[in-house]
């Protein structure tokens, strides 16, 4: 729910950031997200580099970060990209991670897809608040650390006997 919440919060207005802050066009941005998606492809079908999941979560929150923070269009192509990459490296092995460490494991990739769809609902209108109180780079910071939290909440689970 953590990761989501800060997530969504960024990637809802990653396209807005980009515009208004690093001067992309619609064509450049479209590319950003054409590049996340395919980017995702390999991890997602062959799994992650030998990352533990946690370390993927952390990149995701370093790459919200960049996209809010660094008025950049390369920059920002690059934090999208590798977004895309580090989400499907860190969710699987994390789903792994949590049906692993549980009396139900059947049970625990819907319930972990119903935590994140709540941060889905948290996150844009948390970025909302944000945006009309702060500069962007306070949204890449509260996301960023957010993400980052949530990552090391899984390093804390992956330790646990």
């Amino acid at each position: 729910g953590l990761f989501t919440t800060g997530g969504a919060a960024v990637f809802v207005f990653s396209a807005l950031l980009a515009a208004e802050q690093a001067g992309l066009g619609a064509t450049a941005i479209s590319v950003a997200f054409a590049l996340n998606a395919a980017a995702g492809v390999v991890p997602a079908r062959w799994g992650a580099p030998g990352l533990p999941p946690a370390v993927w979560l952390s990149v995701t929150g370093l790459c919200a970060f960049a996209v809010a923070a660094v008025p950049n269009g390369v920059v920002f192509v690059v934090a999208v990209t590798l977004w895309g990459f580090a989400f499907w490296a860190a969710i699987p092995p994390t789903f792994t991670l949590l049906a692993r460490k549980s009396r139900y494991p059947e049970q625990r990739a819907g319930d972990a897809q119903a935590v994140m769809a709540i941060g889905r609902v948290i996150g844009p209108v948390m970025a909302g608040v944000i945006l009309d109180l702060a500069r962007p780079w306070v949204l890449g910071a509260v996301a960023g650390a957010v993400m980052v939290g949530a990552g090391s909440i899984v390093a804390k689970v992956a330790r646990q006997d």
